[in-house]
């Protein structure tokens, strides 16, 4: 009785429907290493040219369907360039990201992806004002962000990206960024 019991419960491997999923390539943790280039803003007068930055990011994602794909995201990224105004100056310190991820798999081979990223971003500002430095100031904001990512191994893929972040609307400050990113698929 025994015997017969375990011999129904048991399964065929044949006998299941397996779906290979056709976006797992894309699924997973993740990190990754970013050039970036910004352009800030700050009460539509002030304008930064166009400074660079490197940054680290740390993800996850995970797969809805065959297609569709939502995750997390971190990054924490380096800043240099300068935005000078009438007698002001602001310094750039660091920016940080945290956002969440909807994605799809698009393309023969599923090899590429579409994203967008929505969430929060902050940056770390030095002013100095008529030549005297003030404290550091820390702003947050809301980030919007789309992006391509192009797997070109099993684990390794490379992505661009241009994100806008909104941090304070009474003084207009702003920032658009672009990347460019090798990401490693765990």
């Amino acid at each position: 009785m025994l015997g017969s019991s375990i011999s129904a419960l048991s399964v065929n491997a044949d006998d299941m429907d397996i779906k290979e999923h056709k976006a797992s390539g894309f699924t997973g943790y993740y990190i990754g290493a970013a050039l970036k280039a910004d352009h800030i803003t700050i009460g539509g007068t002030a304008e930064s040219d166009t400074s660079m930055g490197y940054g680290a990011l740390l993800g996850w994602r995970f797969q809805l369907n065959d297609k569709l794909l939502l995750g997390l995201e971190g990054n924490l990224d380096s800043r240099t360039g300068e935005l000078k105004g009438y007698q002001s100056s602001f310094a750039f310190d660091y920016s940080w990201q945290l956002t969440t991820t909807i994605a799809t798999v698009v393309g023969e081979g599923n090899n590429h992806m579409l994203y967008a990223r929505l969430g929060v971003g902050g940056i770390k500002v030095d002013p100095t004002i008529h030549g005297r430095r003030f404290r550091s100031e820390h702003f947050e904001g809301a980030l919007s962000a789309l992006g391509y990512e192009w797997r070109l191994r099993e684990n390794v893929g490379v992505r661009t990206e241009v994100s806008y972040i909104s941090y304070d609307e009474e003084l207009d400050f702003e920032q658009t960024q672009s990347s460019v990113s090798i990401i490693y698929n765990f």
